[in-house]
């Protein structure tokens, strides 16, 4: 689940970072790029949340100059934890509740995002459910021969073979095109021309075509998955907006002036007739009036904006490319000296949980979380999922692998001139007594074996049998 919370949070990020560079540029792009560049960009974003980019491909690990190895990602600790570090000799450790609250926090973090997603799913799941009721429940076929002679012809002219249904509906103020499986095109009960009807049945027909139904359906998985995150309702936003500009755009592509000043006025005839509909998955001819002035705004300059095309494609694609990139890569400090080797100024040990950073329980006295008494803890204690891998901090020999009642499934290794490590609490160990380990080979599994109170790794350090603090041997 660590993995998973992981991979969300670290989408968020990325899509979100690329919107506030996409927004910085609007000035600069609104005017030399067409609404398509812009709605194709807000897609790519859009699928940065929804794509699991992280969890799909291996990670791409870049190496950053340093003075160490890239042994341990940046942890969580207490500023007591931090102050021990810069100490030669042991001092206690208090725990505020205010860093009780926040553990707290970090160890339920993934209930909390479960929670906010079951519940931004069950408010979209009822939204539809008034869509339906409200305006899908209410169609009646719309027969009139002339008009469905005239829709057939649009798909020809369109190349669309989608059976496409038309209906009228007393619910809605502007036609509307709904269902990605299904298709229906919803007029209102207005008298249109057979000139409006034919714009009418392009527009709503190319966003067939485009599957631009399908893009804002993932526009509603986004802001489920991510609705911790403002930027993704603000990119849901861009998403509607750009997806009705750039089909008009698609649609005058190649109609004359005169036929554009047309299309424009079978958008104006819907001014002043949009209803409030439910939220739904849609797309729709009217809209608000800045809404219609904005795209009537964008007709008139889109021949100008057409001779950009192959800039508009070089940066689509640049940042299509840094925000993949982005998903998929981690920053790591330069490997010198290699991890778990000594170096000319001690000892350096590897982390030994890669899944997790978070430092649940620092070294020094501590309550004891199960018997309440005020102890000494000569180890830290790292969370992490059960069943995550944990890792020998470097290279030695096994010389304990048991089950012991306080420590549950414990392995502690040598790694001669007296320094040994402990790892307790495993769910399974996948080495015995004797065998020969390697920095970074796979010891055990993260559990909650013996004396735990949840799934993590209790990690401990000795030098000739006295107790080390571990984060002193970790480089940083």
């Amino acid at each position: 689940m660590l993995v998973l919370i992981n991979a969300v949070f670290r989408m968020s990020l990325v899509a979100s970072l690329l919107y506030l560079v996409v927004h910085i540029l609007r000035p600069v792009t609104g005017r030399a790029f067409s609404a398509t560049w812009h709605y194709i960009v807000s897609a790519i974003m859009i699928s940065l949340l929804v794509v699991p980019l992280p969890l799909l491909f291996t990670s791409i690990e870049i190496a950053l100059p340093g003075e160490g190895p890239a042994a341990m990602p940046a942890l969580v600790e207490s500023s007591a934890s931090v102050g021990m570090r810069q100490e030669t000799s042991l001092q206690p450790l208090t725990q505020t509740r205010a860093l009780g609250v926040f553990m707290w926090v970090v160890r339920h973090m993934h209930l909390a995002w479960l929670t906010g997603v079951v519940i931004s799913a069950l408010v979209k799941l009822n939204a539809y459910r008034r869509f339906r009721v409200l305006v899908l429940l209410r169609n009646s076929e719309f027969n009139k021969a002339e008009a469905q002679n005239l829709l057939q012809q649009c798909q020809q002219e369109l190349g669309l073979r989608h059976h496409v249904q038309l209906a009228t509906n007393d619910s809605i103020g502007t036609p509307m095109l709904t269902g990605c499986l299904k298709p229906v095109i919803m007029l209102p009960r207005c008298d249109f021309s057979i000139e409006e009807l034919r714009y009418i049945f392009l527009h709503e027909l190319v966003h067939l075509k485009r599957r631009d139904l399908w893009l804002k359906a993932a526009t509603l998985i986004a802001t489920a998955l991510h609705w911790f995150n403002p930027a993704s309702y603000l990119l849901v936003k861009e998403v509607h907006r750009w997806c009705e500009l750039s089909c008009d755009e698609a649609v005058v592509e190649t109609l004359d002036f005169s036929a554009r000043k047309n299309y424009a006025a079978a958008i104006l005839a819907t001014l002043g007739t949009t209803k409030l509909v439910p939220k739904g998955v849609y797309s729709t001819l009217g809209g608000k009036k800045e809404e219609i002035k904005r795209r009537l705004s964008n007709l008139l300059n889109y021949g100008t904006k057409k001779r950009n095309a192959f800039l508009a494609v070089t940066v689509a694609v640049i940042l299509a490319v840094t925000g993949i990139v982005a998903a998929t890569t981690t920053l790591a400090q330069s490997q010198q000296p290699a991890m778990g080797e000594r170096d000319a100024n001690g000892t350096t040990l590897m982390w030994p949980v890669p899944s997790s950073a978070i430092v649940a329980s620092g070294f020094g006295t501590r309550v004891h979380p199960i018997t309440g008494k005020e102890v000494v803890h000569a180890a830290i204690d790292i969370s992490a999922a059960t069943d995550e891998a944990i890792v020998a901090s470097s290279k030695g020999t096994v010389v304990t692998a048991e089950y012991n009642q306080s420590y549950g499934n414990v392995v502690v290794l040598d790694h001669g001139e007296g320094l040994t490590t402990l790892y307790a609490h495993a769910s399974k160990l996948l080495v015995g007594v004797g065998e020969q380990v390697v920095a970074g080979q796979e010891i055990a599994k993260i559990g909650s074996t013996g004396y735990a109170t949840g799934p993590q790794l209790h990690f401990e350090v000795q030098v000739k049998g006295v107790p080390q603090n571990p984060l002193d041997f970790i480089p940083r």
